[in-house]
């Protein structure tokens, strides 16, 4: 058995880099940390979650106008309400007394499974996020 921890602040942060990249949005680097810091024990599933509810939010905005088929409408960008709307709707799969005891289980069951990082492939290693201007 192998336990995938959920993400650390620096790996939610490069997720949700990632995740909002796809779309049009107005997050600013102090935009992306304070959500990296409100998600603490979000997995991967629920970050990706939070992102699409987020996506959502512009659309919410608009309300009824969207349904308007004569109206040319433009979908404004995701802006961080969006996101601490979304935190509000989406919440973490993992309690942390879940997370001990997963922990607890691991050191006593786990595979103690380890590897080096030069035995990845070259397109699975880390690479740097540049920080946003």
């Amino acid at each position: 058995r192998i336990l995938v921890p959920v993400p650390d602040e620096d790996a939610r942060y490069g997720i949700l880099r990632n995740l909002a990249s796809k779309q049009t949005n107005t997050l600013t680097e102090q935009d992306f940390r304070r959500i990296v810091q409100k998600t603490n024990l979000y997995s991967a599933s629920d970050l990706t979650q939070v992102c699409k509810d987020a996506s959502m939010g512009p659309l919410r905005d608009l309300g009824t106008a969207v349904l308007d088929m004569d109206q040319q409408i433009e979908v404004p960008p995701i802006q961080l309400k969006h996101f601490e709307s979304s935190l509000k709707n989406v919440r973490a799969s993992v309690k942390q007394e879940s997370l001990i005891a997963y922990q607890k289980w691991d050191s006593k069951f786990g595979s103690k499974l380890t590897f080096k990082l030069s035995s990845l492939p070259q397109n699975m290693h880390a690479h740097p996020i540049e920080p946003l201007q």
